[in-house]
């Protein structure tokens, strides 16, 4: 029996077919494919749809080197989107053709559809939708490099998790591998000041990774509050046991034990505690380690 494919996933087979033509020799057959996918798009009829498709096809002509057509695809796709009768998904979508825009060098056509974006994105009613729209426009700025503007955006949302995980984890991460270290300091503090230190967690990994033990330490410095001291230190401490440094990892327990030491908060002294013992028992657990802790 024949599959019947939708509308939506003939353009997408029709992108990612183009975008395996990779070859200088293909390219004509590359560009065909997208027009093709273009005029799959122009039939679908929901608004928010079809701006979605006509932004990737946008994207797809940019990988491609055609500038021109991608700019033209881009301003069949805004024309569209004004058109959407959902304001949290006008924004989303805005927002993620503002960032097509920057991507291609229009950074300041790219920020005057970010800024329409944010000002749709305040009125809507719904606080989840809400949210979610503030997440896309505030992660877009941030991709611009306007990372005040995303932090000052955060603040706003209502759900903190949903802030540290769509604005503040993705963009830590593009600092890290774009090593734009003070940027990740920044996210990390602002993580903390709305409450959601498990991104210093999510931080401290990906460091780790990289075998960068010293970058997490500048930002242990600059934080606040004690228990996400010790988170640094506790998650710290477990990456130097994997790597074989008992004795770094000791230390670094020690530092946490003072610092939990001045805390006074029942349940902060409660989650302090909850960290160290997580150092112990990573040490337990290695032979190696549990010699040298047990002489500690």
């Amino acid at each position: 029996m024949e599959k019947h494919f939708t509308l939506e996933e003939k353009v997408i087979s029709l992108i990612n077919r183009s975008l395996c033509k990779i070859k200088p020799t293909q390219r004509d057959t590359a560009l065909q494919l997208l027009s093709n996918a273009l005029e799959q798009a122009e039939r679908i009829s929901t608004f928010s749809s079809k701006t979605y498709y006509f932004n990737e096809i946008a994207s797809a002509y940019a990988k491609l080197g055609d500038k021109e057509k991608c700019l033209e695809v881009l301003e069949r796709a805004i024309k569209v989107a004004q058109a959407i009768s959902d304001d949290g998904i006008k924004a989303t979508e805005l927002s993620k053709l503002g960032s097509n825009y920057a991507n291609i060098g229009l950074a300041e056509r790219g920020l005057e559809l970010l800024d329409q974006a944010f000002q749709i994105a305040t009125l809507v009613e719904d606080v989840d939708e809400r949210d979610f729209s503030l997440c896309d426009v505030a992660y877009a700025y941030g991709e611009m490099g306007l990372n005040d503007l995303a932090i000052e955006i955060a603040k706003l949302i209502y759900d903190k998790f949903r802030a540290g995980l769509r604005i503040f984890d993705p963009l830590i991460l593009d600092s890290i591998n774009l090593a734009q270290h003070e940027q990740v300091l920044k996210f990390i503090e602002a993580s903390e000041d709305i409450g959601e230190t498990w991104i210093i967690t999510l931080a401290i990994e990906r460091y780790t990774k990289l075998a960068d033990y010293d970058h997490p330490l500048q930002f242990f410095e600059r934080l606040k509050l004690p228990e996400s001291k010790i988170l640094v230190l506790a998650n710290l401490a477990k990456a130097h046991l994997q790597a074989g440094n008992s004795e770094t990892a000791l230390k670094l327990r020690s530092q946490a034990i003072a610092i939990a030491e001045t805390i006074k908060d029942k349940n902060s002294l409660a989650f302090a505690r909850e960290l160290i013992k997580s150092i112990d028992s990573s040490m337990r657990k290695s032979k190696q380690h549990r010699q040298i802790y047990s002489s500690s």
